[in-house]
């Protein structure tokens, strides 16, 4: 599986996490403006690459993630479950080094009241 597929993968689970409102581009700004350029020129419909994926120097992976978090949901709670459904995911992937998980808000939605007359 090449990096771009598992970076569509990992940017579906995570936006499957309760209390994620969005997933948002990661990572260093020449990774970020790849993954936009990778997202599209795709000659398929996947969902598109959010998810920063560094293969480091010791065979391991760095993943990077943002995140809108909905305000209803305490946010550290959602940000561990986002780390945990990464590394869940993640199992069975062979890495042979360490596996860094970085997750970050990089929203906050507050829920609009609805207004009645």
């Amino acid at each position: 599986m090449s990096d771009l597929e598992l970076s569509r993968e990992l940017t579906t689970v995570v936006a499957a996490v309760p209390g994620v409102v969005g997933v948002y581009p990661a990572g260093p700004l020449h990774r970020t403006v790849g993954l936009a350029v990778a997202n599209a020129t795709a000659a398929d419909d996947s969902a598109p690459a959010k998810v920063s994926l560094t293969r480091t120097g010791d065979a391991g992976l760095r993943v990077e993630v943002a995140v809108g978090v909905l305000s209803t949901f305490p946010v550290p709670l959602t940000l561990r479950a986002v780390g945990d459904a990464v590394r869940a995911h993640l199992t069975g992937t062979p890495i042979e080094g360490a596996l860094d998980v970085r997750v970050t808000v990089s929203h906050i939605e507050t829920p609009t009241p609805t207004l009645t007359p």
